[in-house]
């Protein structure tokens, strides 16, 4: 919905986070964020949006992550004119007017569904929202089906990842913006729904005022400014206070009910298959990235059906390190229990010969009280008692 100058208004609020902290989450992410980032990187044959898309999503699904990525779907109305300027800026004059009217993402929806195949194959679904993907997100997160919305700056080039995550809570706390004032934000500074905003109104203008009034209040005084003749700026533009972007962005229509994390079996056939034709992996380093996936899997899965067969032992386990860790592990033994046999010996010895009866020691040997590595830990019970009375 790209309000202007929003993310730089938020980032005294931000915290960047190791991954590992959203250990048991489900996190809700816009994959058009991963996808358009990745398309700014001029490489030949540039398919970066799917190799990072597979090392992110494994490093998550390694870390008890739950991911569930979000498709754009159709642009709604009020979005075709920005989607025009966009395609225009990128050189796309070529392309007829009706087009855009149509408010169609061709290239936004083939990578789209590239993606959808990858996850598809790692075992994970994707959910397509009716319009935009971001706003599918804020009302999975509202309604508590996942615990953070959308990762932005996500790392993972270091040995810990990282995340920046915005909370509203925060938001409200630090900077006293709710949503109604963000939507306010947007009306002024502009968005993708209104690019220009109000004439002159920059996001400290814009901040300076939205901390005079209320949170409930915002949007009802921003209907009222058309009628303030004072308000000159204003009346410049017919369409203020933008009652239809207002709409768009208080929706929640959304049925989020049979929205849930689901993690299937991956497909390494599937897998090994696709990467090689889109990423040009073979198949030994396919499987090197796969396997720790899979393990995964089976491992949260309990699941016990074979997926691989062995061919052959490429290389033998060399046991000889394992052999004489046991001999010695013997021979301990032995000499522990010869050690306890002298001493239930002597011990025994001792207390019979200070008993009235006083019986032939020479007739007592070692062997009349030998006992076996089964015997020890009765013994042991046995010398215990003996030494404490």
């Amino acid at each position: 919905m790209g309000v202007k100058d929003l993310w730089s208004i938020l980032s005294s609020v931000g915290d960047k986070k190791p991954l590992w902290e959203l250990r048991n989450e489900t996190v809700a992410i816009d994959l058009s964020v991963w996808i358009c980032e990745n398309q700014q990187i001029n490489r030949p044959n540039n398919n970066m949006y799917l190799r990072n898309l597979f090392f992110r999503t494994v490093y998550m699904l390694l870390l008890g992550i739950k991911p569930i990525f979000v498709l754009e779907g159709k642009a709604p109305d009020l979005k075709h004119k920005t989607i025009q300027n966009r395609k225009l800026t990128h050189g796309k004059s070529n392309i007829k007017s009706n087009y855009f009217e149509q408010g169609k993402r061709s290239r936004l929806n083939s990578l789209q569904k590239q993606c959808q195949e990858l996850l598809h194959y790692m075992g994970l679904t994707c959910v397509c929202s009716e319009g935009e993907a971001e706003a599918l997100c804020a009302a999975l997160n509202n309604h508590n089906a996942s615990n953070c919305m959308i990762l932005m700056n996500f790392n993972i080039s270091s040995d810990r990842g990282t995340v920046e995550k915005y909370t509203i809570s925060k938001i409200e706390e630090k900077l006293f913006l709710g949503r109604n004032k963000l939507i306010a934000l947007s009306l002024l500074c502009g968005c993708d729904y209104n690019e220009k905003g109000i004439e002159g109104v920059g996001k400290e203008t814009a901040l300076k005022y939205l901390s005079t009034v209320d949170e409930s209040d915002v949007l009802e005084k921003l209907s009222k400014w058309r009628e303030n003749t004072s308000e000159i700026e204003t009346l410049l533009n017919p369409a203020f206070p933008f009652y239809d972007i207002q709409k768009e962005f208080l929706c929640q229509d959304y049925d989020i009910s049979e929205i849930n994390f689901c993690w299937q079996k991956p497909n390494i056939k599937k897998f090994v298959e696709f990467v090689e034709r889109k990423l040009a992996w073979n198949t030994n380093y396919a499987l090197e990235k796969f396997l720790p996936l899979l393990s995964r899997w089976h491992i949260i899965h309990d699941e016990t059906e074979k997926v691989l067969d062995l061919e052959y032992i490429v290389k033998k386990r060399n046991l000889r390190n394992k052999n004489k860790k046991s001999a010695d592990l013997k021979k301990n033994i032995i000499n522990e229990t010869s050690e306890l046999n002298n001493l239930r010996f002597n011990t025994i010895k001792s207390t019979i010969s200070h008993s009235p009866l006083e019986p032939d020691e020479e007739s007592i040997t070692v062997s009349d009280f030998e006992c076996s590595a089964s015997d020890l830990l009765e013994l042991s019970f046995v010398v215990e008692s003996i030494i404490t009375r």
